[in-house]
């Protein structure tokens, strides 16, 4: 306890020299914290070629502070549209490097509304999955006979999921024969726990939380439904439709386009068509698999390609 009040007594401290020291004064209270330690604690004396910061974060103040690189490049994940990522605070950072690689169109577009870093460019994600997916093990022995549908995402605010919780309980009033598996673990889990138990909906909606690798809940499912309406690539979306397995989703990323190509991805309006669209795809009982294979391999091909056309050119 003693160890504890120390420590609550120093991070009080570090938060009040943060308050009044300019250098950060542009950032949010947790940058402030994240930004100072790597300022005061890390070192980097290697020189690299190229440095790559996975995501625009504090990994991005890293490289732009203290790593010593010929190039320098981030990644940009996400919808700079979506008020939870503040990405003002890291304009001036962006505007430095020698190339921002987004994961959708629509990320890209979001992102230079905001900066004029003119050397952005799109790079899809890679999308990985087992060679056969037949013989994964089937989770579902034991609902047999119910039609099931699966949602694999963080249960955070943007990502939606109390909404869904909500509307799927309006759902489950008319409808008997199915059941929702909810994967995936957040700051909302307790929230919608307390919701399902509130409403007794525990026999129909399943929170599974975090699964390492739920490929096989997905492809033994009969439909995916993403209920984000923020994404910069939307990967689980891509990973169920490529398997095979019936989406739904909101128009998120790039999704209207990517769903003239995969037949199996079924884009909603509003939240009215995407219940229309669950209700209309368990009553035709589809419980077919598309075979996506070739067009997994066509995809993968065009992102090693374009990533290796883009460091050439550095």
């Amino acid at each position: 306890r003693i160890g504890q009040i120390g420590f609550y007594i120093k991070l009080f401290f570090i938060i009040f020299k943060l308050k009044i020291n300019k250098k950060y004064s542009n950032f949010s209270i947790g940058n402030r914290i994240r930004f100072y330690i790597i300022d005061k604690y890390i070192e980097l004396n290697n020189n690299y070629d190229i440095a790559i910061a996975f995501n625009i974060s504090h990994l991005l103040f890293l490289l732009d502070k203290k790593v010593k690189s010929s190039k320098k490049i981030a990644w940009f994940h996400g919808d700079a549209t979506d008020k939870n990522i503040n990405i003002i605070e890291y304009k001036e950072m962006l505007q430095k490097l020698d190339k921002i690689i987004c994961v959708s169109q629509k990320s890209c577009d979001s992102l230079k509304k905001i900066i004029n870093n003119k050397k952005i460019d799109v790079v899809e994600n890679f999308i990985e999955l087992p060679l056969n997916l037949n013989n994964l093990k089937n989770p579902y022995t034991k609902v047999t006979d119910k039609y099931v549908i699966v949602s694999v995402g963080r249960l955070s605010i943007e990502k939606n999921y109390y909404n869904l919780v909500k509307k799927m309980r309006i759902f489950f009033e008319n409808n008997n024969d199915s059941i929702l598996y909810i994967i995936g673990n957040g700051p909302e889990y307790k929230k919608i726990s307390r919701y399902i138990n509130k409403y007794k909906l525990g026999d129909k909606i399943k929170l599974l939380g975090w699964i390492d690798n739920p490929i096989n809940y997905i492809y033994y499912s009969n439909l995916l439904i993403h209920p984000s309406k923020y994404e910069g690539f939307g990967l689980s979306i891509y990973e169920c439709a490529y398997s095979g397995t019936n989406v739904i989703c909101y128009n998120v990323a790039d999704v209207k386009e990517k769903s003239k190509i995969l037949k199996n991805l079924y884009v909603a309006d509003d939240d009215r068509d995407f219940i229309y669209k669950i209700k209309n795809l368990i009553n035709c009982r589809d419980m077919s698999k598309k075979n996506n294979n070739k067009l997994l391999s066509k995809h993968n091909e065009m992102v090693k390609n374009k990533l290796m056309e883009i460091i050439s050119n550095l």
